[in-house]
């Protein structure tokens, strides 16, 4: 009996170390969203960024369930409250470091250049990292080294006036993608 709850847990460990980071707990996005939706609309900084991630990448197929605009508004309403994982995710968008599976199901080619801004991606690490988001550095470092001169300049200035004000998605989308 001790070898089989050893061997179930081995299990347990070896199935949750496949589970994309992005899931919550093993939640379809369909159910984090349920669960985590109306906490979200009350300013819940945790239920905010889970709503975003189920919306932005979650790994079921359904084409209308994953909207990137809303993904990037609750996960930037999270950001707003100070929660470094929301940070961090918004960095792997804009770096292109994940594939929202919503740009399809938007009318979109499904590139991921159409949301690749390296120097916003690079403020939102940076962010992250000061906020307690351990392996936003390495990112930072990643994204830095990618960048053009210009964009290094972009990603400076962003910083220096603070990313808060524009955190729309067409704003961001708008700006430099260095």
């Amino acid at each position: 009996m001790r070898h089989f709850f050893y061997i179930m847990s081995l299990a347990f460990i070896a199935m949750s170390c496949g589970l994309p980071p992005e899931t919550d707990g093993g939640q379809s996005p369909e159910a984090a969203y349920t669960a985590n939706i109306a906490r979200a609309k009350e300013g819940d900084p945790v239920a905010q960024y889970k709503v975003g991630n189920a919306l932005c990448c979650g790994t079921n197929k359904k084409p209308r369930f994953h909207n990137t605009r809303e993904a990037i508004y609750w996960l930037c309403s999270s950001a707003a409250h100070q929660y470094g994982p929301a940070m961090y995710r918004l960095g792997q968008i804009y770096s292109g470091a994940i594939t929202p599976e919503g740009l399809a199901s938007e009318g979109h080619s499904g590139d991921l250049n159409e949301w690749k801004n390296l120097p916003v991606a690079y403020v939102w690490f940076s962010n992250a990292q000061a906020h307690g988001v351990k392996k936003a550095d390495q990112s930072a470092k990643d994204v830095w080294t990618e960048m053009s001169v210009e964009g290094r300049k972009s990603a400076m200035a962003m910083a220096e006036h603070g990313l808060k004000a524009s955190c729309g998605s067409e704003d961001l989308r708008s700006k430099t993608n260095s």
